[in-house]
């Protein structure tokens, strides 16, 4: 397992929801909050999106190089800092959350590369 995923105890898996459909999930026990962010984040992120945007503007951000710091989302976004990148969402009831940059980059980059050597993207809902 990638060190920042056992750091924050995150396990990907495919787990069957309704109606027989099959999801590629990502579990944080690291904290509920940062399970909550990482999950809604995730959240219909196409990969192409992920692996070129996203990742990107992560490493130009750790390079001290110029960078996007809106790097999207649905029910969870993340604004990416050079040191720090925060989640926060839409729901009011939910604190943000920071992290260091280096540890979205590790998760980003071991997500999509889940996904795509598993050949899930289908199941990226």
């Amino acid at each position: 397992m990638h060190p920042t995923l056992a750091k924050y105890r995150i396990e990907f898996t495919v787990q069957a929801i309704y109606d027989g459909k099959r999801v590629a999930c990502m579990v944080c026990m690291h904290s509920e909050l940062l399970n909550y962010h990482l999950s809604y984040y995730f959240l219909n992120q196409p990969m192409d999106f992920l692996t070129g945007d996203v990742l990107t503007d992560l490493e130009k951000a750790m390079a001290g190089e110029p960078f996007d710091s809106d790097a999207g989302g649905t029910l969870s976004f993340l604004t990416i800092g050079a040191e720090q990148s925060i989640f926060s969402g839409m729901d009011e009831a939910r604190a943000d959350i920071a992290i260091p940059t280096a540890d979205v980059k590790d998760i980003v980059s071991e997500w999509t590369q889940w996904v795509i050597g598993n050949q899930l993207q289908e199941y990226v809902l």
